[in-house]
Formats: structure tokens, C-alpha cells, sequence
């Protein structure tokens, strides 16, 4: 499962001057590039929805962890 958020391929994207380092390293570096991944992904991969995952899995013979 996965989830991406607009900002995720959005380079133009304001940015916020007062962040730590680390988070701006993590919210910008790479935003240049990331629709591309995106697309290769899509490209190189079948995807499926919820729905449709949850039809292919075999709850039957699925493990269950306790936490």
C-alpha cells in the first residue's frame, strides 16, 4: 500500500524557511524528479485498489500477528 500527496511532485512548491534540516531535506530533495519515478512505477508494475486486493488475498491462509 502506498499513498502520495500533490506536494509530493509538486518542485515549485513554496518553501518553508524555518524547517529543521532534516525535514527540508525530506520535503524537497528529489521533488524535481519524482513524477518521473512515478510514472516509471506505474510503467513497470501492476496496481490494483483495495477492493480488488482484498478479492486476491486468501485470508484463509494469511498469517495473523498479534501486537
Amino acid at each position: 500500500m502506498t499513498y502520495f500527496h500533490t506536494r509530493d511532485f509538486d518542485p515549485d512548491q513554496p518553501m518553508i524557511p524555518s524547517l529543521p534540516f532534516m525535514r527540508k531535506f525530506k520535503s524537497y530533495v528529489g521533488l524535481s524528479t519524482s513524477f518521473a519515478k512515478f510514472q516509471k512505477l506505474l510503467n513497470n508494475y501492476d496496481f490494483v485498489n483495495m477492493v480488488e486486493a482484498d478479492k486476491l488475498i486468501d485470508w484463509e491462509k494469511t498469517r495473523i500477528f498479534e501486537l
